[in-house]
């Protein structure tokens, strides 16, 4: 199970996201000519800036991890040397799988 903080941090993204499309939403129902901005603005600036600011990752795949293609019996160190050596797993990835063995 992952921590709180974590999840709660993951969870950003989706909130802004909800946030911009309620209040575009509103606007174009209520008849204001400007709801086009909120989507615009909303989705190419708010949105990108609270994910890098909750410091989400979108190419992170511990949520769903990829099965392996073959089984193996290698040491979990040798195999995570592998992973970022064949360029599955960013710096920050490896950092922090090493830190939990």
């Amino acid at each position: 199970m992952r921590p709180l903080r974590s999840r709660h941090r993951n969870r950003a993204t989706g909130s802004a996201s909800l946030l911009v499309l309620g209040v575009g939403l509103t606007a174009l129902f209520l008849g204001f000519d400007w709801f086009w901005v909120v989507f615009a603005v909303g989705f190419a600036v708010v949105v990108p800036i609270v994910s890098i600011l909750a410091g989400e990752d979108e190419s992170e795949t511990d949520e769903f991890p990829t099965p392996p293609s073959e089984p193996t019996t290698d040491d979990p160190l040798e195999t995570l040397r592998r992973r970022y050596v064949a360029g599955e797993l960013t710096e920050e990835q490896f950092e922090r799988k090493l830190e939990a063995l």
